[in-house]
Formats: C-alpha cells, sequence, structure tokens
C-alpha cells in the first residue's frame, strides 16, 4: 500500500531553536520538495493501536523521502505562502494545490516544532501534504514497479523517481 505525498519543504540555513514567528524566516536558506512515500498499511496499524511509532516507521523505508531536484534560495521564492504543489503518477495529476492553502504559515511551523527541535543548517521540514494523495482517493490509488512519481513546486522544478519492486 505505497502512496506519495508531495510536501514543500523549509531547509535551514542558521541554527534555529526556541525563536517566535517573527524570527523564523531568518533562518531559512531555501525551499525545496519531498515526496513522503508512505507505507498506508504501516499507517492503518497506527490508526488501529494508537502507536505513533508505526506511523513514523511506514514512512522511514529504504528509497522513501527523496527531496529535490534542487533547493531554490530564499530570494528565489521571496514568497513561500505562493508556490504551487503538484504530484503526478504516470502524468496523472493526483495532488494540485498551493501553499497560500497550507493549514500553518511557515513562520508559524517554524516556530512551533523548533520550541523541541534545535534545527541546523542543512536539516529540512515538511509542510505536510495537500489533498488528493492514492489512500485518501475512492477506488484508492497507490504505487506499482513501473509507475513514475513526480512532484514539482513552482520556484523549485520536478522531482521524478520511477517505483520499482
Amino acid at each position: 500500500m505505497v502512496d506519495q505525498e508531495a510536501e514543500f519543504s523549509i531547509v535551514f540555513g542558521a541554527p534555529c531553536h526556541n525563536i517566535g514567528e517573527d524570527e523564523a524566516m531568518a533562518c531559512v536558506a531555501g525551499y525545496t520538495m519531498i515526496n513522503d512515500v508512505s507505507a498506508r498499511n504501516w499507517v492503518e496499524n497506527f490508526q488501529k493501536t494508537g502507536d505513533p511509532d508505526l506511523n513514523r516507521m511506514g514512512k522511514q523505508l529504504p528509497g522513501f523521502t527523496p527531496m529535490g531536484p534542487v533547493i531554490a534560495t530564499k530570494d528565489e521564492i521571496p514568497d513561500p505562502h505562493d508556490v504551487t504543489v503538484r504530484s503526478m503518477i504516470n502524468e496523472r495529476v493526483m495532488q494540485d494545490a498551493h501553499t497560500s492553502d497550507l493549514i500553518w504559515t511557515i513562520p508559524f511551523l517554524i516556530s512551533f516544532f523548533a520550541r523541541w527541535y534545535r534545527f541546523m543548517p542543512g536539516d529540512v521540514l515538511s509542510t505536510g501534504s495537500p489533498a488528493g494523495v492514492g489512500y485518501g482517493r475512492n477506488p484508492k490509488v497507490f504505487l506499482k514497479p513501473g509507475d513514475v512519481i513526480a512532484v514539482s513546486a513552482s520556484g523549485v522544478g520536478v522531482l521524478s523517481n520511477p517505483i520499482v519492486a
């Protein structure tokens, strides 16, 4: 039950810990894309048991979480809340959204997670996935060998990965 999730992501350029929203963007070097590949059968087990480790483990298998294709610098994307995010499987659009639709702003996300984590240059924080993942569809759509998954963001480019057994 392998699924995809296109996620616009923040790349840190400075240490960041216990800061306010007004300071958050000073820690950002740029942005990239993550394909947050998920083994949904692990996620289903999480939903049944409530064990959060099952959810995390379903996202950490070998080959999961490709990133790229580049890091766009902060000056190349001056407004990270004005970016189109898409995913496609075999050229079929699965997700098509805009970062202005994020539940939380990027400064809020950075400030919130920096309460617990000490982000260092090169660390990456994902903003989350828009609607359209395969698990949420009826019928469900999962990746299979031979598929090509492409995630993209305006200003970052397209990250394309073939699916192999």
